[in-house]
């Protein structure tokens, strides 16, 4: 499951959080296609019936949906004013042609609407304010000197007025006081500097009362007159006060001076790119204006072209057919634009940016000569893209350089969010660079000095540290603690617009190789949840398994309704890579549902017959080793045609290499013990022989199996000690005993603890390395305890035992720790089983 076809952890961000942030932080209302708004769209409440017709504007209803937190503007006008250059520009959740019409608008489905109208005016017909006659209000005197004291007094207050403040509060007071005085006069252009001064006070929706909405209603009826400038400078404010109506409706005033013009002149079409721009702060999308630019994209600026690319690139796959188009002309205009209008566009063009490759390419040289001058967000851009062409060499070198630059220069100020979004775009591959391992590592020391204190994370933060971390192979308390935030927050995991989070995040541990008990819990609660479950796809659920049998974990009755789950589709995995994953996961947890293995077998022998295997690949020999060891642990090496199988899996093994050694050696011995007639048929014969007899067999038998260094060191560590106990209290029973006895050379393993005498009785101590953990609660009240000792290693040990003439016992180890006043009862109970006689228990 790669990372970035499963996850759009930022493609569903709000964009309204970029345009006004003080409103979208305390409305949590903000969703892609609805941008946060007061809870009254322009003040109506239920307080105030007849200040704003309620048949005339709606007010945006959207489900409620946590706003994304991410904001950081480089600047009050920089370019990441509408959305940070590190998110993604998904398609609005409605994507069909009859939804591309603002679904916040409601009309009586009786009254049917003129499609061309809409486009033309911006709005509905219905939903315009009455009109008033051109004539009267062109014949208004103004009030610019009211006006312009306003702007004084706005002045004066400085920055000690700042949002609301009392100052502020009074300020915009007097100002609705001077338009109840002298609103019948305003121009054009009062209600220009009036709505300016209202969003340099962040004029909020507690604010809003009759006054406001019949200032906004009459401004919206002096459209008829309004240039195009002014119609743009209207269009900024209702957009920093996210009013979508007035801001929708205002669009037709530059439909109505576009008409008829062919072709428009530059400033025309500049003016136009502006207005989609302030309508695309609303996520309102214009098809009128954008068929306008791809009509004369040709005619534009470089400066309105980079701003169109990016519109387009924030509605997503609604425009991709546009931007296909656009993509030669703004190529051309590339060498004219500015650092910020390169990256503007680059922005617009980075969610499919491998269908537009050339763009990149031209734009690289631009980018390499000033890399020094890029914002934060920009360089997280430039991380983006070079990691989508990690590929190309150019491409990796300019990875590093923004990494370097990062990392010298702007990381000690970072916010904890921004550092942990620059690790969506570095993860490990291998052409990556010593410069861009040192971000990483920066990155991991900065988080690792505020461990404590990670509450600001979001929990796609938390996901893309651990997705990053795990890739560069960095495993520290940081993943206990962000493991914390995602159970502290379940609920925003569970119910993300990504559906995948929280598989993304379960298989984030197992890469690590970290058991966090909680998030386990919780990942498997919602994998309890049918719905959640059918809602992945089925690779994914594939995944799932795997990912438990990583983290050593296992529950009957999971690893069984998935297995049922898993039999009808398993013709979809095409790969012995893929079908070895999921088989090896049962096999492990040695939980053989019969009819899923038939079908696994049955899949495995069609991709044999066809012949479409790489044998020369690494991949694919290594998953025809796991198959045949899961297949030998499952008892499948007595079907027919399984000879087949060993030829396939010792296909040209060297018996002195140690890769895949430890698993072929155990899957010769069985065979060898069990099956020698079997073997016989084999053309690989000579080879299974061979690594059965190897030298390698002494030299590799005691290491744990699939498991990291520390973890290896720490299961020899905790088993010999649970040995030298065990060891002990043989001794005071008075039974003569040996520890890792070799029952012969080429035996896979040693007998950890070998009651010899009458009756060859092999103790197997199931420790780290051999058990798994179950849901049972250890002594801190996190489960995990290593509680399941029937797993597949174990199978195949007690196997080999048997068929060498030993009586075979296990101990789990950590009941051995636990009980230790019992321990001497739960030693002689097996020893009971096993038949071995107990001096003192004769008299």
């Amino acid at each position: 499951m790669s990372r970035d076809d499963s996850r759009q952890t930022r493609d569903f961000s709000s964009n309204a959080a970029m345009a006004n942030p003080a409103a979208a932080a305390t409305d949590p209302s903000s969703t892609p296609d609805h941008p946060a708004m007061p809870a009254s769209t322009y003040g109506y409440s239920a307080e105030q019936p007849d200040s704003f017709p309620m048949d005339a504007y709606e007010p945006d209803t959207s489900p409620p949906s946590p706003p994304h937190n991410g904001w950081s503007p480089t600047s009050q006008n920089g370019l990441a004013e509408d959305y940070p250059y590190q998110q993604d520009m998904s398609p609005p959740a409605a994507t069909s042609a009859d939804s591309f019409h603002d679904s916040d608008t409601a009309f009586p489905e009786s009254q049917p609407f003129d499609p061309y109208e809409y486009d033309k005016t911006g709005m509905f017909p219905q939903y315009r304010p009455a009109a008033v006659d051109p004539e009267k209000l062109r014949a208004r005197k103004g009030a610019s000197e009211v006006m312009s004291r306003l702007e004084e007094d706005a002045r004066a207050l400085g920055d000690d007025a700042g949002p609301g403040s009392d100052a502020a509060q009074g300020f915009l007071e007097r100002l609705l006081e001077a338009y109840d005085g002298h609103g019948e006069e305003f121009r054009v252009d009062d209600y220009v500097r009036m709505l300016r001064l209202m969003v340099r006070f962040s004029y909020g929706a507690e604010n809003r009362d009759s006054r406001f909405n019949r200032a906004i209603e009459d401004a919206m009826r002096i459209n008829d007159i309004a240039t195009m400038e002014e119609g743009v400078a209207l269009m900024e404010s209702y957009s920093s006060l996210s009013l979508r109506t007035p801001l929708r409706g205002t669009a037709g005033v530059l439909m109505r001076h576009l008409e008829g013009q062919s072709p428009p002149s530059e400033e025309q079409l500049s003016l136009a790119m502006h207005g989609l721009h302030q309508l695309g702060k609303g996520m309102i999308f214009h098809g009128g204006l954008f068929d306008l630019g791809a009509q004369y994209i040709e005619q534009m600026s470089a400066a309105s072209a980079s701003l169109y690319a990016y519109e387009g690139g924030r509605h997503g796959l609604r425009c991709k057919h546009l931007m296909d188009h656009a993509l030669p002309y703004v190529i051309a205009k590339v060498p004219q634009m500015t650092l910020d209008e390169v990256m503007q566009a680059a922005q617009g063009f980075i969610r499919f940016c491998r269908d537009w490759m050339t763009f990149f390419e031209t734009a690289l040289p631009i980018v390499n000569e000033q890399l020094g001058e890029l914002s934060v967000p920009q360089l997280q851009l430039v991380l983006r893209f070079c990691k989508e062409f990690r590929g190309h060499e150019d491409f990796t070198a300019l990875q590093e350089a923004a990494a370097m630059l990062l990392s010298s220069r702007h990381l000690a100020d970072m916010s904890l969010q921004e550092a942990a979004r620059c690790c969506t775009y570095l993860e490990w591959h291998p052409k990556a660079r010593p410069g861009t391992r040192k971000l990483v590592i920066g990155i991991h020391a900065k988080l690792m000095d505020k461990k404590d204190d990670l509450s600001s994370l979001s929990v796609l933060d938390a996901v893309d540290v651990l997705d990053c971390f795990g890739t560069w192979l960095l495993r520290s308390v940081l993943h206990q603690k962000l493991g914390d935030i995602l159970v502290e927050r379940i609920a925003e995991v569970r119910y993300s617009p990504n559906i995948g989070l929280w598989l993304i995040a379960l298989d984030n541990f197992a890469k690590a190789d970290w058991f966090h008990g909680g998030y386990v819990t919780e990942a498997i609660s919602i994998a309890r949840d049918g719905y959640m479950l059918d809602r992945l796809s089925y690779f994914q659920q594939c995944r799932f398994i795997n990912c438990l049998a990583r983290l050593n974990y296992y529950e009957y009755d999971v690893y069984q309704s998935m297995s049922e789950r898993l039999i009808g589709d398993l013709p979809l995995l095409k790969t012995v890579g893929e079908l070895s994953a999921v088989v090896w996961a049962f096999s492990k947890a040695n939980h053989v549902h019969t009819p899923f293995f038939d079908a696994a077998y049955s899949n495995l022998l069609n991709m044999m017959h066809q012949q479409s295997m790489r044998m020369e690949t690494n991949s694919t020999a290594n998953a025809l080793v796991s198959l045949a060891w899961s297949f030998t642990v499952a008892g499948y090496h007595t079907t027919e045609y399984f000879s087949s199988i060993l030829d396939y899996a010792f296909y040209n093994k060297d018996p002195h290499a140690k890769m895949g050694f430890k698993r072929l050696q155990q899957v010769a011995d069985v065979c060898l013990l069990e099956i020698p007639d079997e073997v016989e048929k084999c053309e690989s014969r000579d080879i299974i022989k061979a690594i059965h007899t190897s030298p390698l067999v002494r030299q590799l038998r005691d290491i744990p199996l699939n498991m990291r260094q520390g973890m290896s060191d720490k299961a020899y560590k905790y088993r010999g000690k649970a040995i030298e106990e065990i060891s002990a209290c043989l001794s005071e029973l008075g039974i003569a005993h040996q520890i890792g006895l070799e029952p012969d050379p080429s035996c896979p393993y040693l007998i950890d603890v070998a009651v010899t005498g009458h009756t060859r009785a092999a103790l197997i101590v199931a420790g780290l390395d051999r058990a798994m953990r179950t849901a049972d609660v250890g002594t801190e009240g996190q489960p995990g305890l290593f509680n399941h000792t029937d797993t597949g290693l174990i199978n195949m040990m007690r196997r080999s035992f048997q068929r060498r003439g030993w009586t075979v016992g296990v101990i789990t180890q950590t009941q051995w720790r636990g009980n230790k006043a019992d321990r001497r009862e739960q030693l002689l109970d097996i020893l009971t089983d096993m038949g071995v006689e107990v001096p003192f228990l004769q008299y």
